[in-house]
């Protein structure tokens, strides 16, 4: 006989089922789930709503990015790496402050911004510096 597979939504539905039958004690049923009594009212509350998924994971992703580069700035270091495809991050950083715009990420930020919309070439062989 094949082991039958535990999810954590399967976990929730059964400890629902549990929870609801009469005379049932919320405190042991807790301890026996390894979960909080605060959580345990959680569960049963989004189970009496009714909801299809309301016993599934929530999304962790967050609801807004606040020190995220904003859209203008963004548009800007990637038309000048449009015109200067040879300029790194250093190197926008540095010119775009000498041409005054203010509020710019650090050169790593842009960067990550050049990756992000890929500028970047992969190649390493692309700089003849000394260094190499």
């Amino acid at each position: 006989m094949p082991w039958k597979e535990v999810t954590a939504v399967s976990l929730r539905k059964e400890f629902i089922a549990l929870a609801l039958l009469p005379d049932s004690n919320i405190s042991d049923l807790s301890r026996r789930f390894g979960i909080s009594r605060k959580t345990t009212y959680k569960w049963l509350q989004r189970a009496e709503s009714g909801e299809a998924d309301a016993l599934q994971d929530g999304s962790t992703r967050p609801y807004h990015s606040p020190s995220k580069t904003p859209a203008a700035i963004e548009r800007l270091i990637i038309e000048r790496r449009l015109r200067h495809p040879d300029w790194g991050g250093r190197k926008l950083k540095h010119v775009l402050e000498n041409e005054g715009h203010q509020g710019l990420p650090s050169p790593s930020t842009i960067t990550e911004i050049l990756r992000r919309h890929d500028l970047l070439s992969t190649s390493s062989a692309q700089h003849t510096g000394p260094w190499l």
